[in-house]
C-alpha cells in the first residue's frame, strides 16, 4: 500500500504525535508498504527527501517553535500525485492537514483522520484567557471541516467523540489506542549499569523509589500540579524522589516553584533528552507519574510501561479504561487518595514490586506497535472501500 501521513511536526521535533508517526512509519515500511511523511521545514519550496515531503512553514514561536504550512502548493500536489497514493492519513489539523484535504479532493484519495489532542486544553497558547471561549467555538467549527471530509475518524481516546459530536455531523470515532516500540526499552532493561550510575550520581540507594514524568513542560500538562501534589506528601528524599524530564514554556516557573517551596531536595528537573537516551533513564526509575488531564493516550506513559514502570496517574474519567489497577498502574483522584496510594506503594516488598513490574511489562507487550500497524492497515482498507461506496452513491 502507498501511504502518505501528514503532520505539521516531525523529526527532529520530539512530541507524542511525532513518536507515534515515526513508529507507524517504521512498522509499516518493515511490512513492505511505501510510506511518505508530509511535514514542514525551513525549505524554500516543497521537496521530497528520504521519504519525507518537506514544505515551507511559518514559524509559530508561541507553540513550541513549530511551523505551519501554507495549505496551497501546486508543486506539493504534483509530488503527491507522482507517488500515486492509496491513502492519506492526517495527524493534525493545521496547514498540512488542510493541504491533505485539498490534495485528496483533487487526486481522489481516501482520507483517514486521527484526532490526537484535546485542543480545548491548548487554546491559551493562541490568546488571552478571556478570549478562550470564542476561540474554542471557532476551533470546533474548523474541526468540522476535517470531520466532514474524512472517510474514517480515529483517536486513541473516546474523549474525541465529544469533539466530533460538537460539530453535529453524526460521525463516529473509532478508538485505536496508541502503541509503543518495546524493543529499545527491553534492551535497556537488560543492562542495570545505567541505573547504578544514575543513582550513585544522585546519592540514591536502590530502595529509594524514583517517580518520573516525561513530556512537554507546558501549562496543559499540569506539571505545577504534579509538583504540588508530590511535594505536599512530605516524603523524605531517602524514601522517594520525583524526576521531571522535558522542557517547555513552564521550565523557568517550575524551577522557581521547586526552589520557593524547598522541594529541591526531592524534586529535580532533568531537562530534555534525545529519544535514544530515554530508555536508559527510565531503567533508573520505579514509577511513571503525571497529573495531566489533557491526554488522549500518553505515549510517554506507554514508553514507561515498556520499561516496566507502573503508572501513577491522576484520574481522568474518560480515560479510566487505560489503567488497570495493579496491572499497568494505579489512579488517584485527589491529594488524600494519592497519599493513601503512595503509602501502599512504598510499603510493598521487593517480591511484590518484581511481580508488579512483570505485569506491567506483559501489559506493554499488548500495545506493541506491530499490532497497531496491522490494525491500521485494516482501517486503511475499510477507508478505501467506504470512499469507493460514497463515490458510487
Amino acid at each position: 500500500m502507498r501511504i502518505v501521513m501528514f503532520s505539521e511536526t516531525y523529526l527532529p521535533h520530539i512530541n507524542g504525535a511525532v513518536t507515534h508517526i515515526k513508529m507507524l512509519n517504521d512498522a509499516l515500511s518493515a511490512m513492505g508498504h511505501q510510506v511518505i511523511v508530509a511535514t514542514t521545514s525551513d525549505v524554500r519550496e516543497p521537496v521530497l527527501k528520504d521519504n519525507v515531503l518537506y514544505s515551507p512553514g511559518h514559524r509559530m514561536k508561541k507553540i513550541y517553535d513549530y511551523r505551519i504550512a501554507n495549505p496551497i502548493s501546486v508543486k506539493r500536489t504534483e509530488i503527491l500525485a507522482s507517488f500515486k497514493p492509496d491513502i492519506f492519513h492526517i495527524h493534525n489539523e493545521f496547514g498540512m492537514g488542510l493541504a491533505a484535504l485539498r490534495a485528496a479532493k483533487r487526486l481522489d484519495v481516501p482520507v483517514v483522520y486521527t484526532l490526537h489532542s484535546e485542543y480545548d486544553k491548548y487554546m491559551f497558547y493562541l490568546g488571552k484567557s478571556f478570549a478562550e471561549a470564542s476561540m474554542i467555538r471557532m476551533a470546533r467549527k474548523y474541526l468540522g471541516h476535517f470531520v466532514k471530509n474524512a472517510d474514517i475518524i480515529l483517536s486513541p481516546s473516546p474523549k474525541a467523540q465529544a469533539y466530533v459530536d460538537s460539530v453535529n455531523m453524526g460521525k463516529d470515532v473509532l478508538v485505536l489506542p496508541n502503541a509503543v516500540n518495546i524493543e529499545p526499552f527491553r534492551e535497556a532493561c537488560a543492562d542495570p549499569l545505567f541505573r547504578r550510575q544514575f543513582r550513585r550520581e544522585h546519592n540514591m540507594a536502590d530502595n529509594c523509589r524514583a517517580f518520573v514524568f516525561v513530556g512537554r513542560l507546558g501549562k496543559e500538562k499540569s506539571v505545577h500540579d504534579l509538583v504540588h501534589y508530590f511535594g505536599r506528601l512530605n516524603l523524605p528524599k531517602e524514601k522517594a524522589r520525583l524526576f521531571i524530564i522535558g522542557k517547555g514554556p513552564e521550565t523557568d516557573s517550575l524551577h522557581t516553584l521547586i526552589a520557593d517551596e524547598a522541594y529541591d531536595d526531592r524534586i529535580l528537573l532533568l531537562g530534555s533528552l534525545p529519544n535514544e537516551e530515554l530508555p536508559a533513564y527510565l531503567t533508573a526509575m520505579d514509577y511513571y507519574m503525571t497529573a495531566s488531564l489533557s491526554e488522549m493516550h500518553s505515549i510517554s506513559l506507554l514508553e514507561a510501561t515498556a520499561a516496566g514502570l507502573p503508572a501513577v496517574i491522576r484520574l481522568d474519567p474518560p480515560n479510566a479504561w487505560q489503567i488497570e489497577d495493579g496491572v499497568n498502574g494505579f489512579t488517584w483522584a485527589d491529594e488524600s487518595a494519592l497519599k493513601t496510594l503512595m503509602e501502599r506503594l512504598l510499603s510493598q516488598t521487593a517480591e511484590e514490586e518484581r511481580a508488579l513490574r512483570e505485569r506491567v511489562i506483559q501489559y506493554a507487550k499488548t500495545h506493541d506497535v506491530s499490532h497497531q500497524a496491522e490494525e491500521l492497515l485494516k482501517i486503511y482498507e475499510d477507508a478505501i472501500r467506504l470512499h469507493a461506496l460514497r463515490k458510487a452513491n
